[in-house]
């Protein structure tokens, strides 16, 4: 594989925008006695032909795994066997998460998984990927190489597939989403051909895990142009496939609006607006897959009845602060509640700090009050007073007040 080009400056804007030379410099030097050679890829490449911040680093190398492998641990550079099945680990070096992969053939494939084959020649690495933009290649002294001619792709903003983009689907129908993603990241549009494929094979998405679908769509869930293009991702069955659900779209612009407006974008709400009507009974695999923490997001309903101050304030105490504010824009884009109260109650939400009550059982049962049920009550009715004095009264404050209830 030839150098197609140089990136001029390419020190002083690998420390511009943020490219871990010097931690890539140590991985490269520990494959210095097996003669192994690293490329930097993807994402980290794109980035710095675009002079835009580099969030993370993938490389790959003509060392096979096992070689990888004996390489680090002599320079006793720690990783994880991330993708070990398919020839890629994580180093991470002063906090920069660093994946290697090694240079593969994709042998065999179902749609889902390739039978791989490491070899140490360039070109064919890059003949088994996706896009003409994934395939551009970039050493530590800046050359690039770029046998699809990627980097001309990334300039008109056009996401081709490399070769047919039906074989290309079909040997790993993730590349339906993966398509749309790059497509809404990098282009204006979507490029006919790969489009028209993707559409056609759309329906075997539903042979790709739940895991694996709902991170693509997570990594294109925030974008401004996956907003402005929801209508006609929905009309060709593109959430449908990713859920195996109907989705929820109920004033899907507004919600957006708002989102953005307020700076509250957040790739969790955006997956709970969509999934608010899932029966928690029929999708235990995608719930699981969600997490506990989603779950419980999805399904915690806050009612605010009136947006009172106490309300507000009593929600706050016993509901985590995200669930709220969750509830408190679907409550706005579907106008029960107006600008000015949303505006008002976002601000107090904002600032809420996390409370505990200044008294529990046991500095009531000291007070001389009767062990039992009648603690619980006594509690609840002190808790509802200091919610009413926003919180201010102390425990000697809350004492006194105890004292003025019935005993009984």
């Amino acid at each position: 594989m030839k150098s197609n080009n140089k990136i001029i400056g390419f020190d002083n804007l690998a420390k511009q925008y943020r490219l871990p030379l010097k931690e890539l410099t140590i991985i490269s030097k520990s494959f210095e006695p097996l003669n192994g050679k690293i490329k930097i890829v993807g994402g980290a490449v794109r980035d710095l032909i675009e002079k835009k911040t580099i969030q993370d680093c993938d490389i790959v190398t003509d060392l096979n795994p096992d070689e990888v492998k004996k390489c680090l641990k002599k320079k006793k550079i720690k990783f994880l066997e991330t993708g070990i099945k398919f020839g890629t680990l994580t180093v991470n070096l002063n906090k920069f998460l660093i994946q290697i992969t090694s240079l593969r053939q994709d042998l065999k494939t179902d749609g889902r998984w390739a039978e791989v084959n490491y070899t140490k020649d360039w070109d064919l690495d890059s003949k088994r990927r996706d896009f003409t933009i994934n395939s551009i290649y970039l050493d530590l002294s800046g050359n690039i190489f770029d046998p699809f001619n990627g980097i001309n792709d990334l300039k008109k903003k056009k996401i081709h597939f490399i070769g047919n983009p039906k074989k290309r689907i079909e040997e790993d129908y993730l590349r339906i989403l993966r398509f749309f993603r790059f497509s809404l990241k990098y282009s204006h549009n979507f490029e006919i051909h790969g489009l028209r494929a993707c559409k056609k094979a759309i329906s075997k998405l539903k042979l790709i895990s739940a895991e694996r679908k709902i991170g693509e769509l997570k990594k294109m869930i925030l974008f401004k142009s996956f907003e402005e293009n929801i209508k006609f991702l929905n009309e060709i069955k593109f959430f449908f496939y990713i859920f195996e659900e109907e989705i929820n779209l109920k004033n899907y612009q507004k919600f957006f609006y708002i989102e953005r407006k307020y700076k509250l974008s957040d790739i969790d709400r955006r997956l709970k607006f969509f999934l608010i009507e899932l029966d928690k009974r029929k999708e235990i695999n995608l719930l699981k897959v969600l997490g506990n923490r989603f779950t419980k997001r999805l399904f915690s309903k806050v009612n605010f009845k009136n947006y009172d101050s106490n309300t507000l304030n009593y929600i706050l105490l016993k509901n985590d602060k995200k669930i709220v504010t969750d509830q408190l824009i679907f409550d706005f884009k579907d106008g029960f509640v107006n600008n000015k109260k949303f505006e008002y109650l976002l601000k107090k939400i904002k600032s809420w700090k996390k409370k505990e009550m200044p008294v529990n059982g046991d500095d009531l049962i000291k007070e001389g009050f009767q062990e039992g049920e009648i603690i619980g009550k006594k509690l609840k009715l002190i808790e509802k007073w200091w919610i009413e004095k926003n919180f201010k009264p102390g425990k000697t404050d809350c004492l006194n007040f105890a004292k003025t209830l019935p005993r009984g």
